[in-house]
Order: structure tokens, then C-alpha cells, then sequence
């Protein structure tokens, strides 16, 4: 990266060990596991505030909310969540369904269709943390010392 580290990830896609790294001035990079780089995305000072792997890509998290869905060689699509930096992004293999926390809510995505399938509201809360389980949503909060459930 030309500029500080903001996020990092690592796992399989499409069969090949990967790791990523996003900047503070909106890079993403792809390396493989002898840190060969393989993919490599700008954006004009976009920090990278998270990554996660998908078994079919790269999902990154933005300060200007958006996520944006990588394969291994181009940017497959973007989306606009709210109005606040995303926190956190995980990604559930057995039920193909992405969790994605931003400061002012949290949002069940289907992987595959790119469609938001729950949207959880907070105008209380800064959301630091989430991740789905079967039907059901974790949530961690800078105000709240418990987690919080919801089923989706």
C-alpha cells in the first residue's frame, strides 16, 4: 500500500489462498499466499475501514458507507448502506449471508443477489460489531456492555 493500513483479510477465493489489504486513502490490495500481487483497486481517498473474504471474492467497507463486492480481477458491485462509516463485515460461509455493521445500522446481505434481506435501525447506538447465525443477528455496541440479538 502507498499509505497507512487500515483493514486486513485473509482466506480462500475461488479455490486460491488470498490476503487483503486496504489503505487509508481508498487501495485495495490482493496478494496471493507468497504475497504476489494479484488484484489491486483505487478509489480517491475512500479509507478502507474493513475487509472480510467471501468464497467468491473480497468485500471491503468504507468511511463513506459504501461496501463494494471484489472478485479476484475487477470491482463487481457497489452499495450505498447509510450515512456512516461501515465498522465491521462478516461473512457467514454455510448460509452465504453477509453482516455489515455501520455506525448507525446493521445490515443482512445476500452474497450472491447483492440484496439487503434486514436493515436494523439505531439512532442511540454506534455499532462496532455483528455477525449472523443461522436466522439470527449479534451485535455489539459502544454504549450497551451485552449483546445484542434480533432474529431477521
Amino acid at each position: 500500500c502507498k499509505n497507512s493500513i487500515a483493514a486486513a483479510a485473509a482466506g480462500v477465493v475461488d479455490g486460491k489462498m488470498v490476503i487483503a489489504v486496504g489503505d487509508t486513502y481508498g487501495s485495495l490490495l490482493v496478494f496471493d499466499i507468497h504475497m504476489k500481487k494479484i488484484f489491486e483497486h483505487s478509489t480517491s481517498s475512500d479509507t478502507v475501514t474493513t475487509l472480510t473474504i467471501s468464497d467468491s471474492g473480497i468485500v471491503a467497507g468504507y468511511a463513506t458507507s459504501h461496501i463494494k463486492f471484489f472478485s479476484l480481477s475487477a470491482l463487481q458491485y457497489k452499495l450505498n448502506l447509510s450515512t456512516r462509516l461501515v465498522t465491521s463485515l462478516r461473512y457467514n460461509f454455510k448460509i452465504g449471508m453477509l453482516v455489515a455493521s455501520a455506525e448507525d445500522a446493521i445490515f443482512v446481505i445476500d452474497i450472491k443477489t447483492f440484496k439487503i434481506r434486514t436493515c436494523i435501525r439505531s439512532s442511540n447506538q454506534l455499532w462496532t460489531g455483528a455477525l449472523v447465525m443461522g436466522n439470527k443477528v449479534f451485535a455489539t455496541s459502544y454504549e450497551k456492555k451485552k449483546i445484542s440479538r434480533w432474529k431477521y
